[in-house]
């Protein structure tokens, strides 16, 4: 299954804007409740956000997982240079 992934932004972008958000996150919790719960904080939110992406590239797959749904959503990973494959 192909699937047109041009309108969505690279992986390494989004993981840049994720980490710049998640930054601010971090900060604003560790001053009001310490570094512990910011870390706790930040944690849950990132794995909750791995299951949700990870659903969701599922999703776009019609489902299926396996080597071709990898394969078919590999330009999100290779978009704009920043992971190069070799043959």
């Amino acid at each position: 299954m192909s699937n047109d992934n041009s309108n969505l932004a690279p992986m390494l972008e989004r993981r840049r804007i994720e980490a710049e958000i998640l930054g601010c996150v971090h900060a604003v919790v560790k001053d009001s409740q310490g570094v512990e719960a910011a870390d706790r904080v930040v944690a849950e939110a990132v794995r909750r956000s791995a299951v949700a992406q990870g659903r969701a590239m599922a999703a776009m797959q019609g489902g299926k997982g396996g080597i071709q749904s990898f394969v078919d959503l590999q330009p999100l990973w290779t978009k704009g240079g920043a992971l190069e494959v070799r043959a």
